[in-house]
């Protein structure tokens, strides 16, 4: 997913913008701690990335948002990708639901953010080259973990 998102730089000419301090926020109101480094629970594949986790009394949760994102969009998309992280690391043992299945929520998602922030076409562009990038390179995320946690409560 790096190299499609660096690609999205290198085209776009963007720089990153404040999705550390919107996943620090998120963090904090979740009441989480930002650790720089996180070895996945299932999978153990060290992640050398911002991470937040939270401590929860069934298990452990954990979310980074839009990994690598360019311009505005890591802060326009961060809801999604949080909701598309918990996805990630709690299924297919909380509901079932499969990796495609996740991809394509946060495809809706993003789309939704798009329409109601009346972004237009460059905002469903930008959702389909993040959606693309989760759907070719989102296997070592999903593989990450798989605690069965009812991660609904932090939507």
């Amino acid at each position: 997913m790096r190299s499609v998102l660096l690609c999205l730089f290198l085209v776009l000419g963007s720089v990153p913008c404040s999705r550390a301090d919107t996943l620090a926020d998120k963090c904090s109101a979740l009441g989480g701690k930002i650790v720089d480094r996180f070895e996945c629970p299932q999978s153990k594949l060290v992640r050398e990335e911002r991470f937040c986790v939270v401590q929860d009394p069934k298990g452990v949760v954990f979310f980074n948002g839009c990994t690598d994102a360019i311009g505005e969009y890591g802060d326009v998309f961060f809801e999604a990708c949080f909701k598309h992280d918990l996805c990630y690391h709690h299924e297919p043992s909380f509901s079932k639901k499969t990796k495609e299945d996740c991809d394509k929520q946060f495809k809706e998602n993003m789309y939704s953010v798009c329409a109601k922030a009346h972004k237009g076409f460059s905002c469903k562009n930008m959702a389909r080259m993040f959606y693309g990038a989760v759907k070719l390179k989102g296997e070592k995320s999903w593989n990450c973990s798989d605690e069965r946690l009812d991660y609904r409560v932090y939507r």
